[in-house]
């Protein structure tokens, strides 16, 4: 059999659609048709994983034509067509069919085109592989955690199951329906950096498993829930924490991106960042996934650059674009690195969030506390042979660096508590802030954020938290009670809860090199509204 030629796509919005004939057996049948996106064709789009490229199995395209597809997608497509003759072709998008992946300029109109393709779709199908796991036992047990989680919202946090279904046989042990869940959650699709755009932009979307489906809005449930639960969800039943991560940042994108009105996309800064956690076969998908997801960097989605120049590009649109990031994108760039002869100033995008040092706060909401004021961060930035030059000012130098603000400051009250101790014994030595504000005023509200988490429009926190964190530093407090040990600590009363809170949910973060000194030199990049920190001769 001859093997199927691709005609050219004849427009910039033109899209082939796969016909996928009904029946049975082991061959499938099919016929590819060149339609405009304009012309509201009610295809269906898949969303599945490609697995071995290995293209092992065909089908046969109308009339008499054989084209190659993987393993992965022959199975899919068994699983999708109409088992009766009788009914009607299905009509399906698939870009390992409708697309000719061996020419690099289609291939590269088509990816840019990837975001309205699917939120066109009459409906995105994601296909996460065969029904080897008993799907329908394993969205039985979902049902049962969004329920527990609910009763858990209204009672407190707590991760054991066993506290709310007392009685109802609603085993943790020796209970199936648990490889069940975990077999599903643990498919390779949920770590697939394409499924960011595949997945975020329509509402009419289910999940297929073998023949079975699910609405995409249960797994969204099934995802707060887990979130809600906490990883260990039953007697040391873990689900394994990169899906976990991977549910978490869909349900974000999704909720984000599709809003309640129409379609809002997401800044360029936080999309690449979210799709650090998933995973690419080309580290140009890296940026190139997310690319038809945002409207503030125009992306140039072009094959026959390097990865590396994909990622320079990418990173100087940021640091020169209208976009909100400027150079907080060089915190991104961390400690560790894949892909080599990148310059220092150049994150690797192909490296998780877990193997840098990000500025996770970006992802939040703004915060009302800048110590810029109302200035606009307007960087001056020129990139010449590889260099990245920004204009600034040199005001001074580092007189003292603490301990670099590791997770465990958050979750261990003792380390906490012997940190602040030691800032705040420095810091109240040096009289009044050039604001003209106390040190450790400026101190307390630069640790929370200045934020009021009691009040849910978040704003600036009421002086009345200074006495919350007077009581917080204790020995340091007006009415010192002496703290000896670690378990005098924990066992005291440090009152106001919205402290705890505010730092609780505070993000820490560093930047760039972990090897500053006193001496240093610290200085004001020109259009930027905080101070950055520098070696004196640093190039990037």
């Amino acid at each position: 059999m001859e093997r199927y030629t691709y005609p050219s796509l004849p427009s910039l919005t033109s899209i082939r659609v796969l016909y996928l004939e009904s029946g049975g057996g082991d061959k499938l049948y099919g016929s590819l048709k060149i339609v405009s996106i304009e012309d509201n064709v009610p295809y269906e789009a898949l969303s599945y994983v490609w697995g071995d490229p290995t293209r092992s199995h065909t089908i046969q395209i109308q009339p008499n034509y054989s084209l190659s597809i993987t393993s992965n997608l022959y199975h899919a497509l068994c699983n999708l067509r109409h088992t009766e003759a009788w009914k009607a072709p299905r009509l399906l998008w698939i870009d390992g069919v409708c697309i000719n992946q061996e020419d690099l300029d289609e291939r590269a109109r088509q990816v840019r085109m990837m975001a309205t393709i699917y939120a066109k779709a009459h409906r995105v199908i994601t296909y996460v592989g065969e029904d080897t796991c008993n799907f329908n036992s394993a969205l039985d047990l979902a049902e049962k955690l969004i329920c527990c989680a609910k009763k858990v919202k209204s009672a407190g946090s707590t991760s054991s199951l066993s506290e709310f279904e007392p009685g109802r046989g609603f085993r943790t042990n020796g209970d199936g329906s648990w490889d069940s869940l975990s077999d599903f959650l643990s498919r390779t699709w949920y770590t697939r950096k394409w499924i960011l755009q595949e997945s975020v932009v329509n509402h009419n979307s289910v999940i297929m498993c073998g023949r079975q489906c699910t609405a995409w809005e249960f797994f969204v449930r099934l995802a707060r829930a887990l979130h809600r639960l906490g990883r260990c969800v039953a007697d040391g039943q873990l689900l394994k924490s990169a899906s976990m991560e991977a549910m978490l940042s869909m349900v974000f994108m999704r909720s984000n991106f599709l809003g309640k009105v129409g379609p809002e996309p997401v800044p360029f800064f936080i999309a690449l960042n979210i799709s650090r956690g998933f995973k690419a076969t080309n580290p140009r998908h890296c940026v190139f996934a997310v690319a038809s997801l945002v409207n503030d960097v125009e992306i140039d989605i072009d094959y026959t650059k390097s990865p590396q120049q994909v990622f320079i590009e990418a990173t100087v649109k940021m640091l020169k674009g209208d976009s909100d990031s400027h150079l907080f994108v060089l915190s991104l760039v961390g400690l560790h690195r894949k892909l080599g002869e990148l310059p220092s100033w150049v994150p690797d995008w192909s490296v998780s969030l877990g193997d840098c040092n990000p500025v996770v706060s970006a992802m939040k909401t703004e915060s009302p506390f800048n110590c810029g004021g109302n200035a606009e961060a307007r960087p001056e930035v020129s990139v010449q042979d590889g260099s990245l030059t920004v204009p600034g000012i040199r005001k001074g130098h580092i007189v003292n660096l603490t301990d670099p603000l590791r997770h465990n400051l958050m979750r261990n009250s003792w380390v906490r508590y012997r940190w602040a101790q030691e800032q705040f014994k420095r810091l109240s030595k040096l009289g009044v802030y050039a604001t003209g504000i106390s040190y450790m005023e400026a101190f307390w509200r630069t640790m929370i954020s200045n934020l009021d988490v009691g009040n849910v429009k978040q704003s600036i926190a009421p002086n009345a938290y200074m006495h919350g964190f007077e009581a917080f530093i204790r020995p340091l407090a007006p009415n010192p009670c002496l703290v000896k040990s670690k378990e005098d600590l924990l066992a005291a009363d440090y009152g106001d809860d919205h402290v705890y809170r505010s730092w609780g949910d505070n993000a820490y973060f560093y930047s760039g090199k972990s090897d500053y000194i006193p001496e240093d030199t610290f200085g004001e990049l020109r259009g930027v509204s905080a101070d950055q920190e520098a070696e004196l001769g640093d190039k990037y």
